[in-house]
C-alpha cells in the first residue's frame, strides 16, 4: 500500500490524522464474545523494537525524527509533523517538532500513547544512556504497528514527542508542557480516556516504577498483567511507590486523571553489569526488556479498553436494567497515598 504522507508546519495547532487501510485490522467480532486473541502479547516483537532502538540511538535529533517518520510511512500510516517554537531562558528560539498519527477506533474518545524521541541533556550522551532516552519511542513504533492490525474500541492517538533535545531550554520537558497546554486550550483533554507515557524501558535490570501520579486502577492493570505473563520482576511491587519524572506530569498537572507512566526510575544504576556478548551488544540495555514492557503494555491496553467498554455500556443502560444486571467489579488495586483516583 502506498503511504500517504503530509508535512505540515503548525504553531501551535495540533492536528490528528488517520491510519491508512483500516480494513487490515483484526476483526474482534470473529473472536468469541468479541474478545482479544488468547495471547496478543505474542504479536509484539522485541526484536523489531530493538532494531528501531539501535537506529534511533545512533541518530541525532533531526535524524531520529526522520527515522520515526519514514518508519511509520512505510507501514502505511498518514503522519503529521507539527512545529512549535520554544524560547529558552537566554532568549534563544528553536523549534520543537512532534510526530502524530491516529489509529481510528469505534469511538472518537481516545487513548493517547506518548514517548519522547528527544530529551534535553541526552543529545551528547554515551550510547547506553541515549538508548534509554529514546527507548520509549522504539517501543511505541512497534506498538503502533501491532495496534493498527486490531479492531479498536477507542481511537488511539500516538505522539512521538520532541521534549527539547539539542540544547538547554530551562526546564526538563518543555515539549510535553506545551503540548498539554495546547490540548487543554482546545478542550481536547475531555475526550482522553487513557494517556500512557513510555520512557526508559530497556534497562538491563528493568524496574518499572509504580508512579504516584498515575491513575491507580489503570496502573495496576499493567502490574497484574505483568504477573500473569511472568514479568513480575520488571514490574516489581517491592520498591514501593515513586514519583516519576516523565512526560505524563504535564497532563496530570492540568487535571487529567487517567494517566499512567511506564518508566524505569532506576535506569543506569547497574549499566556496567549488563552482558556484552554479541546477542547483548549494548551495556545497560537489553532487547528482552523492550519485549517485556511491550508485551505487558499491549495486553494491558486491550484489557483496559475492554473494561471501559463494559463501563460505558453499563452507564448507558436505563437505571432499572443497571440494578438487575450490575457490572463486574474492577480489579482490586493496592492503595497508595497521592495516586489519582
Amino acid at each position: 500500500m502506498k503511504a500517504a504522507v503530509s508535512l505540515l508546519v503548525l504553531a501551535p495547532l495540533m492536528l490528528l490524522v488517520s491510519c491508512a487501510d483500516p480494513a487490515k485490522r483484526l476483526d474482534a467480532a470473529s473472536q468469541p464474545g468479541g474478545a482479544v486473541p488468547v495471547a496478543p502479547q505474542d504479536a509484539f516483537s522485541g526484536a523489531r523494537a530493538w532494531s528501531d532502538l539501535e537506529a534511533l540511538a545512533a541518530s541525532g535529533d533531526a535524524s531520529a525524527r526522520g527515522y520515526v517518520w519514514e518508519s511509520l510511512a512505510r507501514l502505511g500510516f498518514t503522519v503529521e509533523e507539527h512545529v512549535t517554537p520554544l524560547r529558552g531562558e537566554s532568549g534563544e528560539e528553536r523549534e520543537l517538532v512532534h510526530l502524530e498519527l491516529l489509529l481510528p477506533g469505534a469511538s472518537s474518545d481516545r487513548f493517547v500513547l506518548l514517548a519522547p524521541y528527544t530529551v534535553p541533556g541526552f543529545e551528547n550522551a554515551v550510547p547506553g544512556a541515549r538508548r534509554q532516552a529514546v527507548s520509549g519511542a522504539a517501543l511505541l513504533l512497534e506498538l503502533s504497528r501491532v495496534l493498527s492490525e486490531r479492531q479498536l474500541p477507542y481511537s488511539i492517538q500516538v505522539l512521538f514527542l520532541d521534549e527539547g533535545g539539542g540544547g538547554s531550554v530551562g526546564e526538563s520537558r518543555p515539549g510535553s508542557r506545551l503540548l498539554a497546554a495546547a490540548m487543554a486550550e482546545r478542550q481536547e483533554l475531555a475526550g482522553v480516556r487513557l494517556l500512557v507515557v513510555f520512557d526508559r524501558v530497556c534497562g538491563a535490570e528493568l524496574q518499572i516504577a509504580r508512579d504516584l501520579r498515575s491513575q491507580r486502577h489503570h496502573r495496576e492493570h499493567f502490574w497484574k498483567v505483568a504477573r500473569e505473563l511472568g514479568y513480575a520482576k520488571a514490574f516489581s511491587v517491592d520498591r514501593g511507590f515513586e514519583s516519576v519524572d516523565a512526560s505524563h506530569r504535564a497532563f496530570a498537572d492540568l487535571g487529567l486523571r487517567p494517566v499512567v507512566a511506564i518508566a524505569d526510575s532506576a535506569y543506569g544504576e547497574s549499566e556496567s553489569s549488563a552482558p556484552s556478548s554479541a546477542t547483548r551488544p549494548v551495556a545497560g540495555c537489553l532487547p528482552e526488556s523492550l519485549n517485556a514492557v511491550g508485551a505487558v503494555s499491549l495486553v494491558s491496553l486491550l484489557r483496559i479498553g475492554e473494561r471501559l467498554v463494559r463501563i460505558d455500556r453499563f452507564t448507558a443502560q436505563p437505571l432499572a436494567s443497571q440494578e438487575s444486571d450490575p457490572p463486574s467489579a474492577p480489579p482490586a488495586a493496592q492503595s497508595d497515598p497521592g495516586a489519582s483516583r
